[in-house]
């Protein structure tokens, strides 16, 4: 990869958020980008974004397992943890429009949507994590940082040996993107830890839709990196 494009790669995450925020908390602006988020929110531009860049992911990291079965080993720590990944993503992929509940049309049980905050078929939506999403991608920063590490830390030490490792680790090319994801799970967390304005409130509120396309995006780009990448010589 040419500087041009290290370098593009690297500013193209900030841009957005810079872009997006700009849009957001101008008053000349604010209105006509909420009332485009909100609208239909879950079948916009942004949610159907979510759904295919999940999808991709979950494509990208499966092929990878399997290639890496086909080189490594079907038990080898690559093909597990790929196959894991994969497998994460195509469920966010199917939280993400509610199991198909509205594009098939069917009615699930009320024993299933009566808790759920939205009378949904999801998970995200239950007492006890509806209105936790800052969490959860808090949950993706951490595992993205601890990945993005040189050697494996602690415990995992003994679980991956360097060359697992090395194979597994978050390429250079998304490390933007993951600093940028963390900027933003920050900013999401700041209605829980301090007290803020409603207009503060609901401006965290719409970007934690960006937030969720900037991990769907990052997680497609590390499947893809790993299904282009060979082992490590043993």
């Amino acid at each position: 990869m040419n500087q041009a494009s290290k370098l593009f790669l690297g500013c193209l995450p900030w841009v957005v958020i810079t872009t997006w925020l700009a849009l957001l908390f101008h008053p000349a602006t604010r209105d006509a980008t909420v009332l485009w988020i909100s609208t239909n929110r879950e079948f916009n531009a942004v949610e159907m974004g979510t759904f295919l860049g999940f999808l991709i992911a979950a494509i990208f990291a499966g092929c990878a397992a399997s290639t890496w079965a086909m080189q490594v080993g079907p038990k080898s720590r690559q093909a597990v943890t790929l196959t894991l990944v994969a497998l994460s993503a195509l469920w966010l992929m199917l939280e993400a429009i509610f199991y198909g509940q509205h594009f098939i049309g069917f009615t699930p049980p009320d024993f299933i949507t009566g808790p759920n905050r939205q009378n949904e078929l999801n998970f995200h939506n239950m007492p006890g994590l509806h209105g936790k999403a800052a969490y959860l991608y808090l949950i993706f920063c951490i595992a993205a940082v601890i990945g993005s590490l040189k050697q494996p830390p602690g415990p995992l030490s003994r679980l991956y040996s360097h060359n697992d490792w090395r194979d597994l680790r978050v390429p250079l090319q998304l490390y933007s993107s993951i600093t940028s994801i963390c900027f933003l799970t920050a900013f999401g967390l700041l209605p829980k830890l301090f007290e803020v304005s409603d207009q503060i409130g609901l401006n965290v509120r719409w970007t934690n839709e960006i937030t969720e396309l900037m991990i769907v995006v990052a997680a497609a780009g590390y499947g893809l990196q790993k299904l282009i990448t060979r082992p490590t010589q043993r």
